[in-house]
């Protein structure tokens, strides 16, 4: 018998009780209770962990990174895989979501309390769920080490892989895992040269790289393969059965080794532009979007052709691969092909996929018939045209299945702006540092913040997990209840809300203050996007920033988007969806910017008409378009703008000015309130005259971004620095008198005069002093008879 209270420690059993209860009636009841078992312990799970966390709003979301964040932190004990678990079937799905991929409690709680841009992945799914297309890689994608980590860490990968591997041993090839994944610190990024091995290893690394996309519940809704590509499209959809399509694989393999070598090249013209180019000895062997094409052909004919393009400026590049692959120099093979394949059994698809030989989609005749095979050999593969038609249905995510981004890059380029497609990849590119597992399940993440729906039981099958206590939905609580207002008590307010009743009191002029630089508020940032001038501040500059240790991107114009050699870009001022092009390649870099530098409106304009529609291409359009495509990506985080330019604001009243540029400053004022996250300041200097003044305005610049942005205006005018304000000034009525500006019965041009401000101005000057008035408007005036009626009445009174 207990006679003080006293916890009840269980001794080698569960606590059992018993519970009387005596009814005044004569009711009695007793009750036996038994401590539940202990809860099973959790199991071994994967190296990586994807936490998914969702909201209705984007602060709330914010708010539930930074409680899970803080949590994770008090809680190390806690498993992250269970953790994992409870987010992902613990919790209601809702629009704004985020998702990061760790490895531990302690990286998870830095990485969600820092919402780091290259770990964090922030989208909006959209209603009704989004389909999936698979895109499958062609032959010069494969690489030494594909996809090792998913083969000794993901049974489902590996168990195809490995059914792959003992059709292509029984028929007389190697270990295709022991050419793939050989002992040793073999280079991860190096090619196999042999079609006849590396063509089958590619396509046994695509095909087990589906069946784990299926194996978690990501099924394609169609399918299209580049080149060799269309083959595991093909077996999947069941045209092929598997062993059919690797001995079809290996025989394409072994007849290109009886070839003699040839050459390919990427050439960024249309086929239209290139066709003409090529002669008798080339062939368009692809055309992968509008201005993406590739020429095979012998080696000698193929640089010569590179010759010819280098000393026309146009971009080109090789393609290391030593086979002239769908060019006239297979020709030979084509007959042994085609009584290879004639052998087969061709069965009609089960699932729909995208021809490479016509660029639509493959009916049943095309599939079962051995000669198209053929053709798709040796025809030019269309790549470009299949990824339109892939396209008319914008929701779909392109998800490319295979070793690298090749499929992905070339897909983006053709969605427009504004376009909801999403395109992701499942696997690094070749030496790309890094983890398979990561990279795989931050696309599997982001394919459900995109909205592609997630059985997410499927990706814990097998392992033994628990939920856990976890930070609940941070419900943003607002207080609707209206507070009474006494009688005779008036509310304190530091800015006065109510309109001033003198409207001598309305004006503000604005005004220069010297000042100093202000202290570095914000420690240095790690990715920098640097819009770089032609007179060499912008270059300067960048160098500086990358010798303080920031990753510096560096933006130059150019009449397309275009990826230079040095790590540059180029994109085309007057082209939004270049802009939009730069920022979906920083983010497959995994280099979003923090801080934007924009420097093209320190350049001279020229003069006349020329010089003010180029200074609207390189300053006001170019931060518009910038800031468009910052808002359609979806911005991880924060980001702060300057834009540098030359002769636009007037400090000292001895400046040269060129008020072409002076649009960029009405950009500057709007789009942080237009852009969520975005800060933007100008900053206005002299343009260096020679290198001495060029590197004292760069260490000026330099110190000047390190302060935080104030979404403010700054000008850099000799040693001194102006910062501007406005300032109240009244502007009294003019005394009844005193002599007009405005002469009676004289002629007034109003531009917009047709709009309703325009309006109100004309009305008044007729009124006052009879005024002829000259409207211009970009509408035509409506028919007289309307004139008195409706919207237009106030043209009958100006008239």
């Amino acid at each position: 018998m207990n006679t003080a209270l006293r916890d009840w420690q269980p001794h080698d059993h569960r606590r059992r009780a018993g519970v009387s209860s005596f009814g005044i009636g004569g009711t009695n009841a007793h009750a036996l209770l038994e401590a539940p078992p202990p809860p099973a312990p959790s199991g071994p799970s994967r190296p990586w962990q994807l936490l998914v966390l969702s909201a209705k709003k984007p602060a709330a979301l914010d708010a539930l990174t930074q409680n899970l964040g803080t949590h994770l932190e008090a809680h190390p004990e806690q498993s992250l895989a269970d953790v994992a678990y409870t987010l992902q079937v613990g919790r209601k799905a809702f629009p704004h979501r985020r998702v990061v991929v760790c490895e531990s409690g302690e990286d998870a709680a830095t990485v969600l309390s820092e919402v780091t841009p290259e770990r964090v992945f922030t989208d909006v799914a959209k209603d009704g769920g989004r389909s999936v297309v698979f895109l499958f890689p062609g032959g010069g994608a494969q690489h030494l080490r594909m996809g090792q980590e998913l083969y000794e860490k993901e049974p489902a990968f590996r168990e195809a892989f490995d059914a792959c591997a003992a059709i292509f041993q029984r028929r007389g090839g190697p270990s295709l895992r022991t050419v793939l994944y050989p002992a040793g610190d073999a280079d991860a990024g190096a090619p196999l040269p042999r079609p006849s091995v590396g063509l089958p290893a590619l396509f046994t690394v695509e095909y087990a790289l589906a069946k784990l996309w299926e194996s978690w519940g990501i099924r394609p809704e169609a399918m299209i393969g580049h080149s060799m590509g269309e083959y595991v499209a093909a077996c999947l959809a069941g045209v092929f059965s598997l062993e059919d399509a690797l001995a079809l694989v290996a025989e394409r393999g072994r007849l290109f080794e009886q070839l003699p070598s040839g050459a390919m090249v990427s050439v960024a013209l249309s086929e239209q532009e290139l066709l003409p180019m090529l002669g008798e000895h080339l062939s368009l062997a692809a055309v992968n979007g509008p201005s993406q094409c590739v020429v095979a052909g012998d080696t000698a004919s193929v640089d010569a052709l590179s010759a010819d393009l280098a000393a026309r400026g146009i971009e080109h590049r090789r393609v290391h691969i030593d086979v002239a692959a769908h060019s006239h120099l297979i020709d030979s093979i084509l007959p042994a092909f085609a009584a290879f394949v004639g052998r087969l059994k061709l069965q009609t698809p089960t699932q729909p996929f995208v021809s490479g030989v016509t660029g639509t989609w493959v009916t049943e005749e095309e599939a079962t018939d051995p000669r198209y095979w053929v053709r798709h050999l040796r025809q030019t593969v269309r790549f470009g045209p299949g990824v339109r038609c892939l396209l008319e249905n914008p929701s779909r995510v392109l998800l490319e299945v295979g070793p690298g981004r090749t499929l992905g890059s070339l897909a983006r380029l053709q969605v427009e702006r504004g376009q909801p497609t999403v395109v992701l990849t499942s696997m690094r590119a070749p030496r790309e540092p890094g983890s398979d597992m990561r990279f795989v399940l931050t696309t599997l993440g982001r394919l459900w913040a995109a909205g592609v729906p997630m059985d997410w039981r499927r990706l814990q099958a097998g392992e033994q997990r628990r939920r856990v206590v976890l930070p609940t939905y941070p419900f943003e609580r607002k207080r609707h209840w209206l507070e009474p207002n006494a009688a005779g008590i008036a509310i304190a307010s530091d800015v006065p809300l109510a309109r001033r009743k003198d409207a001598a009191d309305w004006f503000y002029l604005p005004s220069w203050k010297r000042t100093l630089v202000p202290r570095a508020t914000t420690a240095a940032p790690q990715n920098w996007l640097v819009f770089t001038d032609t007179g060499g501040l912008g270059d300067a500059l960048a160098t500086r920033l990358a010798e303080s240790g920031g990753r510096v991107t560096r933006v130059s114009q150019g009449s397309d988007f275009r990826r230079v050699d040095d790590g540059a870009f180029e994109v085309d001022p007057t082209r939004p969806e270049t802009y939009a092009a730069l920022l979906n390649a920083l983010a497959e870099d995994s280099c979003r910017p923090e801080r934007i530098v924009h420097l093209w409106s320190v350049d001279s304009a020229g003069e006349g008409l020329a010089g003010v529609e180029h200074a609207q291409r390189t300053g006001f359009f170019s931060l518009l378009f910038l800031a468009q495509a910052l808002a359609g990506h979806g911005a991880a985080g924060p980001v702060q703008m300057t834009v540098v330019s030359s002769g636009v604001q007037a400090v000292t009243g001895h400046e040269v000015l060129a008020p072409e540029k002076a649009t960029l400053l009405g950009a500057c004022r709007v789009l942080p309130h237009e852009v969520p996250g975005l800060t933007c300041r100008s900053i206005d200097v002299e343009a260096p005259r020679c290198s001495k003044t060029l590197q004292s305005l760069v260490a000026r610049l330099v110190g000047e971004l390190a302060t935080g942005s104030s979404n403010g205006a700054v000008a850099l005018r000799g040693p001194s620095r102006w910062e501007q304000s406005f300032e109240q000034v009244r502007i009294s009525a003019p005394a009844a008198d005193a002599p007009s500006r405005l002469r009676p019965r004289g002629t007034y041009l109003i531009t917009g005069g047709l709009g309703g401000i325009g309006l109100v101005l004309a009305e008044s000057l007729a009124r006052q002093v009879q005024a002829r008035l000259v409207l211009v408007g970009r509408n035509a005036l409506p028919e007289r008879d309307t004139w008195d009626t409706g919207s237009q009445s106030t043209v009958s009174r100006t008239g």
